[in-house]
């Protein structure tokens, strides 16, 4: 399981802070799946948090217009 996969679970469980130590590693491992960091649903509860706009911007993804 990627470290993005890992990311998924725990925001399913609502686990928000493991979800970003996932994600950050994710990040640092350079994984591909990142690139579905705005599309990807079960992130939506994580949106809100200046972490997720922090690595959305590292990750060089446009930010979300509602």
């Amino acid at each position: 399981m990627s470290q993005f996969e890992l990311a998924i679970l725990h925001a399913g469980l609502g686990e928000q802070d493991k979800a970003f130590s996932a994600l950050e590693r994710a990040y640092a491992a350079h994984d591909s799946q990142m690139q579905y960091l705005n599309i990807e649903s079960h992130f939506d509860e994580l949106r809100a948090d200046a972490r997720f706009a922090n690595l959305r911007q590292r990750v060089s993804l446009p930010a979300i217009v509602p």
